[in-house]
């Protein structure tokens, strides 16, 4: 499969991940503390704008405001491009340098997370791992059989 038939792919998991936000499902992956590393990551504290559903008052489920979201991308290759949605909002990042770390800090609660990874070549190792708090809440790792293409998914609950 070349690169620009993996790019469908990659688009709709993308919206499917958008589609999914509002479903309300639980959220699956393991749950372990984030590990601490050596090398210094390159991270981002910006805020990021999202529609807040649950309310102040709702019995909601998200990652509540001013809590750190860390997605992470490690692998063989020494770059891969990497496509994150937080909220409402999708961003990417073409030719990120690996290992590659993103630490985002929402103003308004989020319900939804997906990180998608893919490496230049369609056999190379790579993972994408969501951290909500410091703990890990899905990691995923692809190669040969997946084509390069590692996604991960959280999905909190929102009344």
């Amino acid at each position: 499969m070349n690169r620009n038939r993996r790019l469908p792919l990659v688009a709709a998991a993308a919206l499917l991940a958008l589609a999914t936000a509002a479903c309300g499902s639980s959220g699956t992956g393991t749950t372990t503390a984030a590990p601490e590393t050596s090398a210094t990551p390159r991270t981002s504290t910006a805020p990021v704008a999202t529609a807040t559903a649950g309310g102040a008052g709702g019995s909601a489920t998200g990652v509540p405001a001013n809590k750190g979201i860390t997605l992470r991308v490690t692998g063989a290759e020494s770059i891969a491009d990497v496509s994150y949605v937080i909220g409402e909002t999708n961003t990417e990042e073409k030719t990120a340098t690996l290992p590659w770390q993103k630490v985002v800090v929402p103003d308004d609660e989020v319900f939804h997370v997906t990180l998608i990874a893919m490496s230049s070549d369609e056999t190379a190792d790579l993972s994408c791992e969501i951290f909500i708090d410091g703990t890990s809440v899905d990691t995923a790792k692809a190669g040969a059989e997946s084509g390069g293409v590692a996604g991960c998914e959280w999905t909190g609950k929102e009344n």
